[in-house]
């Protein structure tokens, strides 16, 4: 995904240099939902190893501090 946003952005900026300003603009706004996908896709991959993490979370051994902070899913 991330190789066609760059190819999207290539294809924008030489429309643009070329002074084919209608052509760029459609360009644009492929360019703009190709960047939108990626992101998407980022955050949903980002998400599922956030979840993941929470669920293996280590033990800890004895002696070893724990640290809670109630607006967070996290222990530190």
């Amino acid at each position: 995904m991330k190789e066609a946003l760059q190819a999207h952005y290539a294809r924008f900026k030489a429309l643009r240099e070329a002074g084919l300003h209608e052509e760029a603009l459609a360009q644009f706004n492929v360019t703009l939902k190709a960047a939108g996908e990626l992101m998407e896709t980022s955050t949903r991959v980002l998400k599922d190893l956030a979840g993941r993490a929470a669920v293996a979370a280590p033990e800890i051994g004895e002696g070893g501090k724990v640290l809670h902070f109630p607006k967070s899913q996290r222990t530190h």
